[in-house]
């Protein structure tokens, strides 16, 4: 059985040489073969060469997002005034008992 190891970001060129990658951040990892073409940025990175700010580095293959090479800002959202808070619940009211006179009578009566 023979293994064929093409680049990942351009699969139609069979037999070129590719290397593998691994990219480590945080507790993701991605590995990736890559030919000498598309691995150009990392190069640049491992050989401790500078890169412009807007280089790209286009590791799509397979699903993935893109890495990009200089930080992402993202705008704060503004302060809004929190909610109100609901006014708590209250206890649910007992309704008085309703009587008649007769035994409003009798209870009187009964007290004395």
């Amino acid at each position: 059985m023979a293994t064929i190891t093409v680049c990942d970001e351009d699969m139609t060129e069979v037999g070129k040489p590719t290397e593998s990658y691994t990219i480590t951040s945080g507790d993701r990892t991605v590995t990736k073969d890559l030919c000498a073409d598309h691995a150009a940025p990392l190069e640049a990175l491992l050989s401790g060469q500078s890169m412009p700010a807007t280089a790209t580095l286009a590791l799509t293959g397979g699903g993935e997002t893109p890495v990009e090479s200089k930080p992402v800002s993202r705008p704060r959202k503004a302060a809004t005034d929190p909610k109100p808070l609901p006014a708590p619940a209250r206890p649910a009211r007992r309704r008085p008992k309703i009587r008649t006179v007769e035994e409003i009578e009798a209870e009187k009566s009964g007290k004395s």
